[in-house]
C-alpha cells in the first residue's frame, strides 16, 4: 500500500514539475510580423545568405561580395535564433528571395526536406539529419494562394506541437 501511495505521490510531483518548466507563449514583435514565443526566449538576429550564391576567391573579392550581399535586402533574409531553445524563425518574401511557393522555399533552404503535412494555413516538414532541427512549419501571409509579394515565416526547431502553435500565431503586418 505504501508503494502505491508513493508511486502516485511521485507522478503527481513529475506531472506538477513539468508544469511548471513548459515556459509560457508571449507576443514578440519581429519588425514585418508578430509571434508568439516562449516567453523565455532570448533570440539572436543573423542574416541569411540564399544557397547557391557563388564567390570567387581571388583578389579578395569573396569579402566584397559578401559586404554587396549583406547590403541589399534583396538578396538576403533574416533569421531569429534561440541555441538553448533549439528554436529559430525566418522571415522571407517570396519575390525577393526568388521563391515560387513554401515548397520551392524550403527544398533550397533546407535541402532534402520532406513536406509532411498542410493543415490550418500551416505546412510541416521534416527536416534532414543533418540540420540541427528536426522540423520546420510554415505560414504565408495568403495562407495557400501564393502571389509574388507573400510573405512567410519558418519556426524551426524539435517540438512539432510546439513549433505548431508558434507558426499559428504569426500575423502579419
Amino acid at each position: 500500500m505504501n508503494k502505491k501511495i508513493f508511486s502516485i505521490a511521485i507522478s503527481i510531483l513529475m506531472c506538477g514539475m513539468l508544469t511548471v518548466s513548459a515556459a509560457t507563449l508571449e507576443e514578440e514583435d519581429f519588425g514585418n510580423f508578430t509571434l508568439d514565443v516562449p516567453s523565455n526566449a532570448d533570440f539572436e538576429e543573423h542574416i541569411i545568405i540564399p544557397a547557391g550564391t557563388v564567390f570567387t576567391l581571388s583578389g579578395g573579392s569573396l569579402s566584397s561580395s559578401l559586404n554587396e550581399i549583406s547590403n541589399d535586402p534583396e538578396k538576403t533574409h533574416t533569421m531569429w535564433e534561440d541555441e538553448s531553445l533549439k528554436l529559430s524563425i525566418e522571415y522571407i518574401i517570396f519575390s525577393e528571395d526568388n521563391y515560387t511557393d513554401s515548397d520551392d522555399a524550403m527544398s533550397k533552404l533546407f535541402n532534402g526536406s520532406d513536406k509532411t503535412s498542410d493543415a490550418d494555413g500551416l505546412n510541416v516538414y521534416e527536416l534532414p539529419k543533418t540540420n540541427d532541427y528536426k522540423y520546420a512549419v510554415t505560414k504565408v501571409s495568403d495562407g495557400f494562394l501564393f502571389s509574388p509579394g507573400d510573405e512567410m515565416v519558418i519556426v524551426s526547431g524539435n517540438d512539432l506541437d510546439e513549433l505548431k502553435e508558434i507558426a499559428g500565431s504569426a500575423k502579419f503586418k
